[in-house]
């Protein structure tokens, strides 16, 4: 070995990676010195007055969102839009969503409250722009946007200012974003269709870098918010199951054996669960893993489709 990661054609010091997940490890550990403790109350429920899921369904005929409560029960739909919504993504406090919907026939980022109120657009672009996530901060949105015959990494203020295009990546895909906890990164899916694997880079779009040492081909990461583990879909033919790994030595744990198509995970703000899609009989349902006791829960378990599933948790 040469002490190398070949990324899109560029030689990057594997020390450069070692460093940033040691770095990880003080701020996490920085920042769990400086938390105080919970009272005995707020502790026993984790702190959270509120835990749904919220996700995109067809069950009304076009695509909108919903949530859900974890147990299945308390459907309430978000969004009424004859054009579709897709790919919702809730804010670090768990009180806006950020979601795509189809605006002329234009994929455009919208933002709403947690119930469905107040949506406002926040990018007006001629080109489809996909796929949000909130920066920890909730300064920032990141997304993917189709242009030139290929899908690039944009951002964008919360606020609907200050659009920057991060990435320049004319041999293959960069897209499916994911805000890390520490603002200064962002985590994302790189490559050619069908060796598409998971990267990360500063949110100003510099020193991209794989994560994963072997060649798999991984897809639509989320990092668990003490960002310790890592959640994605990996493929073997057509098929792909979701997974999790410790993002420092890489051990990979699988968590469907499904033989159909499952994935798209998302954690829980509290890291205990992750939520995914699960394709079954031809329709698609939400199921909720617990990492402890590897227990699995369909909460829609309905003959329509129902995916694009994250958590939304208040304090």
């Amino acid at each position: 070995s040469d002490n190398k990661l070949y990324i899109e054609g560029y030689a990057i010091e594997t020390g450069r990676v070692e460093k940033f997940l040691q770095q990880q490890k003080e701020e996490s550990s920085a920042q769990a010195a400086e938390s105080p403790p919970e009272d005995s109350q707020s502790s026993a429920s984790g702190g959270y007055s509120m835990k749904k899921v919220v996700f995109k369904s067809n069950r009304d005929g076009n695509d909108n969102i919903y949530s859900i409560n974890l147990d299945g029960s308390d459907w309430q739909r978000l969004t009424d839009h004859n054009g579709g919504d897709l790919y919702p993504e809730v804010s670090p406090d768990g009180k806006k969503i950020a979601y795509t919907s189809d605006i002329n026939g234009v994929w455009q980022i919208m933002i709403m409250d947690w119930n469905g109120q107040n949506k406002r657009q926040i990018t007006h672009n001629g080109f489809r722009s996909a796929y949000p996530s909130w920066s920890h901060n909730m300064k920032y949105i990141y997304f993917e946007a189709y242009l030139d015959g290929d899908w690039e990494l944009y951002r964008i203020k919360s606020d609907g200012t200050y659009q920057k295009r991060l990435t320049h990546n004319s041999g293959g895909h960069d897209w499916h974003p994911s805000g890390h906890p520490f603002d200064s990164k962002i985590i994302f899916e790189s490559g050619m269709p069908g060796h598409d694997d998971i990267y990360i880079m500063n949110h100003d779009g510099s020193a991209a870098s794989r994560i994963f040492d072997n060649h798999v081909r991984r897809r639509t990461p989320d990092l668990s918010n003490d960002s310790t583990k890592i959640t994605y879909t990996r493929y073997f033919g057509d098929n792909s199951e979701v997974y999790y790994a410790d993002i420092r030595d890489q051990n990979e744990i699988r968590i469907t054996h499904n033989g159909d198509w499952d994935g798209h995970p998302m954690f829980s703000p509290d890291d205990k669960l992750i939520v995914y899609e699960e394709k079954s009989g031809g329709k698609y349902d939400i199921i909720i893993f617990d990492i402890e006791t590897g227990r699995k829960t369909n909460i829609t378990n309905t003959g329509y489709n129902n995916i694009d599933a994250c958590f939304m948790y208040q304090k």
